[in-house]
């Protein structure tokens, strides 16, 4: 069996962060130092660091809301193209303890492109 790059492991925490934010919004943005510390945060994706800021943008704790708004946000901040079917289903640990997925993002080594 053969282990994941670091780089796919980064990929794949930041995606499941930004689907629990998406799908349970108004549980976890009330999580205002995880919040805080997710902002210092250098997303390795750049669609993921373009969904981080329109969220932050909207600041909505309503998903259904976020899905009707954030298309629109980050179009404004030029990104069009982000395929939001990826942030808004349920998948892996996006279901599970938000602080733990965001302290396991953040503990990763940064990576270099």
């Amino acid at each position: 069996m053969s282990q994941q790059s670091p780089a796919k492991r980064i990929f794949e925490l930041e995606r499941d962060t930004l689907r629990a934010l998406c799908i349970r919004a108004s549980e976890n943005a009330r999580h205002e130092t995880t919040m805080r510390d997710l902002s210092n945060h250098v997303w390795q994706d750049a669609e993921h660091r373009v969904v981080f800021e329109a969220i932050q943008r909207l600041s909505s704790s309503d998903p259904q809301l976020l899905r009707e708004q954030l298309p629109a946000q980050t179009t404004r901040m030029g990104f069009p193209d982000v395929n939001w079917e990826n942030y808004f289903i349920p998948a892996g640990k996006a279901d599970g303890d938000f602080d733990a997925l965001v302290r396991d993002l953040l503990a990763e080594p940064k990576t270099t492109k």
